[in-house]
């Protein structure tokens, strides 16, 4: 039995990214993308603390390749899914101003813009050149360059006194030192009109990242709408860690560039989603893999500030049909 999260076939990345993407490789070479993939997964493995793992440099030109053909599909189809399963609950529905923080080659932007029609206004941060100019590229073919303003700075140069409706900084925290994220995180809280969405690794440091920034928010008076039923303290033992998974098929780009290609990438994640309104949040959530057994399914939940196992049977009649189709990391009684 397939245990992990495929809730629907993950969304893909608009033609136009990949008419990009498949320029730049086409220029800088398939060996030289290849042996940079290489490389920037040895960095960001052996990066053994929070705030060490930095992006590409300004003039590697060939690792924003490699990070745009190997992070981008998975990024993309990521935050589709939080977008779209939580825009009711956080009230994406109605954003008209989006903020996309260190942008990369905006594939938050790209996400948002595909998930959120009353999206009509895009603001992409990003310090690299490289970067930039390949989401602007990605912006012309869309024929968008008029909605989306590009901005060549760093997170800690944003301006507070600016307001957009949703702010995302998709794995972006990890590349700043723990002493400066609750002051990073105050800024952007700041220029949240709306909703806030934090994305970043599912490791151990990915959630010791995210339970730092969820306290600073809950202290600025945040309303956490996911993946946590509530603002009560994390209930997560400390030699644990809350993360989820996706599997994302591999697209015939990332196979020509992969060292180990296969079929799939099973990406795992941390995640937090704070509004300014109280929103809906789930009354519970399943934050590990369910366990089928013979007449009965054990859901391992957070709710009301602690992680509990139930176990769902058959004399449950209908909440067993719907243990038996739960997924790790679905709102928990099942919606939908």
């Amino acid at each position: 039995m397939n245990d992990l999260p495929v809730r629907h076939q993950p969304p893909k990345l608009p033609d136009a990214f990949s008419d990009v993407l498949e320029a730049e490789i086409s220029e800088l070479g398939h060996r030289a993308v290849r042996q940079s993939i290489d490389d920037l997964a040895t960095f960001y493995r052996d990066s053994k603390a929070m705030g060490q793992a930095k992006g590409p440099p300004a003039d590697a030109r060939t690792a924003c390749a490699a990070n745009m053909a190997s992070r981008a599909p998975a990024t993309f189809a990521i935050l589709s899914d939080l977008l779209t399963t939580n825009a009711a609950e956080a009230g994406f529905s109605t954003a008209r101003t989006m903020l996309d923080l260190g942008a990369g080659p905006g594939t938050a932007t790209w996400s948002a813009m595909s998930c959120l029609p009353n999206l009509v206004s895009f603001t992409q941060l990003e310090p690299n050149p490289h970067f930039s100019r390949l989401a602007y590229a990605v912006a012309s073919r869309l024929r968008k360059t008029e909605c989306v303003t590009f901005r060549h700075q760093h997170l800690k140069q944003l301006d507070e006194e600016e307001r957009h409706d949703l702010v995302i900084a998709s794995y972006v925290l990890n590349e700043i030192p723990g002493s400066d994220v609750t002051a990073i995180i105050d800024k952007l809280w700041r220029v949240a009109d709306g909703a806030l969405i934090i994305v970043e690794p599912g490791s151990p440091l990915g959630f010791q990242r995210i339970v730092q920034v969820r306290a600073a928010l809950i202290a600025l008076g945040a309303h956490i709408i996911a993946p946590c039923p509530n603002s009560k303290p994390c209930p997560v033992a400390e030699n644990d860690w809350c993360h989820f998974s996706m599997r994302i098929p591999q697209t015939q780009r990332q196979v020509v560039t992969s060292l180990k290609p296969r079929d799939f990438n099973d990406e795992k994640y941390a995640y937090l989603i704070a509004s300014r309104q109280p929103g809906n949040p789930a009354s519970a959530r399943l934050i590990r893999r369910p366990i089928h057994g013979k007449g009965h399914v054990h859901l391992d939940l957070c709710e009301e500030g602690e992680v509990r196992r139930r176990t769902i049977t058959r004399r449950d009649g209908p909440l067993y049909k719907d243990a038996r189709k739960v997924r790790w990391g679905d709102p928990w009684p099942k919606i939908g």
